[in-house]
């Protein structure tokens, strides 16, 4: 068992500091005379809630998160959360996430658009438990890390529902 799940989470410090652009659903909330566009935020992933329809829906079939971790650490694995097929309305999972990439630097780095240190390239496996942890080869103190991840298929969005770093302080 990994010893730590407070890493990435907005409650511990987290946040989400850079992101592909999120899907529009084209619902809008009201208030006093003034609408605009509801999209859920993508600190979503950052709190543990995986009711469907609670995820963070990125535009498209690919796209990127930058998440700055409550502190530096030497991660171990990180865990993808979806729904189950069965929790869908449609009993399809097309826009859950299918293959990502785990790069870690300063946030600087990201900042400016370059990946970083490369720390894995994984599947998340859609007919699989909707919480999918993965083990990371490379250990070394990061604080912030990007995941650069494509879906199973669906072309209008990319939903993350939750995501969590586990590893160990640095000193």
């Amino acid at each position: 068992m990994y010893n730590v799940l407070t890493h990435a989470v907005i409650s511990a410090g987290a946040s989400v500091v850079k992101y592909s652009e999120s899907y529009k659903t084209g619902a809008h909330i009201c208030m006093f005379g003034l609408c605009w566009e509801y999209s859920r935020s993508p600190d979503v992933i950052l709190q543990r809630d995986n009711t469907p329809g609670n995820c963070w829906a990125l535009r498209g079939s690919r796209g990127y998160v930058v998440v700055k971790l409550s502190r530096v650490i030497h991660p171990l694995a990180v865990t993808l959360d979806h729904i189950a097929k069965e929790d869908s309305q449609t009993e399809e999972i097309s826009s859950a996430p299918k293959n990502f990439a785990i790069y870690v630097s300063n946030l600087l780095t990201f900042l400016v658009g370059t990946e970083g240190a490369f720390l894995g390239e994984f599947v998340y496996d859609q007919e699989g438990f909707p919480v999918q942890t993965f083990k990371l080869e490379v250990c070394v103190g990061v604080e912030t890390g990007r995941i650069v991840l494509s879906n199973w298929g669906h072309q209008n969005y990319t939903c993350i529902y939750g995501l969590r770093v586990h590893g160990d302080p640095a000193l």
